[in-house]
């Protein structure tokens, strides 16, 4: 987005010093962002594109990134760029910050609740196998048992209430586990893969009479009020289309089979990408059916309605290209309806989902890992922070997940001379 400022006027007058150029740029940066025309999140230019946009030097452009940087209105990222910074996130790599030495000393003893549904049950769900439902325990173990390791290691207990089972039952046995938790006088709770509904409806009127620390865990970003950890996705997005880009992919496609917000933030990370790379815009083409995910009936499978999907939008014709699937059952549908074209992934195309599933490794399908490990270990710190400092602002941390290069996107297209 070109910035709206003008170049510094030019004086004779030996009285009146021009405004510097960089602080100019300073300035019309911040002008928009306090006006909503570059929202929290965005990707800006190079400073390259920048300089060559006002007429400058690249340290001008610099100067001015500098100034805005130590004032946390941007943020630059290794290898992604420069982004309008988000207030009150804290985007980590690795988990790896470090507790204050005494941190530990509060939560000796302590006694911790978590509550998860670990795994949906559909009395109608036909199209399910057992790894399905093992995928959705796969995901709760691995966020889970860092959670309940980094606790003990610092002499924490906890007490584990699984809310899964028949969707419709979630509501009462969420209320039952709170209340449990609460009648036990636990110290604090950690929510994993909670719905933020059930938080507003319960949660928060209950955190009105009581002191209990609240961290909620979740796959996406959420807007409740309580310290949460979540994956970034738009850095996710960003992942895969950089790497499709870097192995030679020509064009992108980004096939979803419903809407969401997870994979929105995915869709926009990818659309940075591009943007970054000095792609045009038009190099990438969008295909999301008109559904919610709210839509799809319950005994469907998902790799099932993509391999429909993909059946109305497939072209093969589209050359080098390379494909973002929203996560990995579109991807693994995409990929059985391009193999009924003659089309092979790793070859005829590339291809990146989203979620790592079992189904992606066996189908030497390249996918973003999610930083599900990590996750849990936050969790418990951000826990031992409230419970040591008394600290209950609503701190928001969003971890990368990492990419994980199989045969689908392994090889890079050969540049044409």
């Amino acid at each position: 987005m070109p910035l709206e400022t003008k170049q510094p006027k030019k004086t004779t007058s030996p009285t009146t010093a021009a405004r510097p150029a960089y602080r100019e740029i300073a300035d019309a940066l911040r002008s928009q962002i306090a006006a909503g025309r570059l929202t929290p999140g965005t990707l800006l230019p190079s400073h390259r594109r920048m300089a060559a946009e006002h007429g400058v030097a690249i340290g001008t452009v610099q100067q001015a990134v500098n100034i805005l940087v130590t004032e946390g209105v941007l943020v630059t990222e290794a290898n992604r760029g420069l982004f309008v910074a988000t207030s009150g996130v804290e985007r980590s790599r690795d988990a790896a910050r470090v507790l204050p030495p005494m941190a530990d000393i509060a939560i000796r003893g302590a006694h911790i609740g978590v509550i998860s549904p670990m795994a949906y049950a559909w009395p109608d769900a036909t199209e399910y196998t057992e790894s399905d439902h093992e995928d959705d325990l796969d995901v709760r173990r691995q966020i889970i048992h860092p959670l309940e390791r980094a606790l003990g290691e610092r002499g924490g207990s906890t007490t584990f209430h699984d809310i899964g089972g028949l969707k419709s039952e979630f509501p009462v046995k969420f209320r039952e586990a709170y209340a449990s938790l609460m009648a036990d006088n636990v110290d604090g709770i950690v929510l994993v893969y909670v719905h933020d509904q059930y938080i507003i409806d319960y949660v928060l009127p209950a955190m009105e009479k009581s002191s209990v620390p609240v961290v909620l865990v979740n796959a996406e970003e959420s807007n409740v009020p309580l310290p949460r950890i979540s994956t970034d996705n738009r850095a996710a997005g960003y992942r895969a289309a950089q790497h499709l880009l870097s192995q030679g992919c020509e064009n992108l496609i980004f096939f979803a089979t419903f809407e969401s917000v997870w994979g929105n933030a995915r869709l926009a990370g990818a659309r940075d990408a591009i943007r970054l790379a000095g792609r045009p815009a038009d190099c990438l083409t969008v295909h999301i059916a008109p559904l919610a995910i709210s839509d799809i009936p319950r005994h469907r499978r998902q790799d099932n309605i993509a391999r429909e999907f993909a059946a109305t939008i497939f072209d093969p014709s589209i050359q080098r290209a390379g494909v973002i699937a929203h996560n990995d059952f579109a991807a693994i549908g995409y990929m059985d309806t391009a193999g009924k074209q003659g089309l092979s992934s790793g070859s005829d195309y590339l291809i990146v989902g989203f979620d790592d599933i079992r189904l992606s490794r066996q189908s030497g399908l390249s996918t973003l890992h999610p930083p599900l490990a990590d996750m849990g270990a936050e969790a418990a710190k951000l826990l031992v922070e409230s419970l040591s400092t008394g600290d209950r602002t609503s701190k928001r941390i969003l971890l990368n997940s990492h990419l994980v290069i199989r045969d689908s996107s392994r090889k890079r297209f050969i540049d044409r001379g």
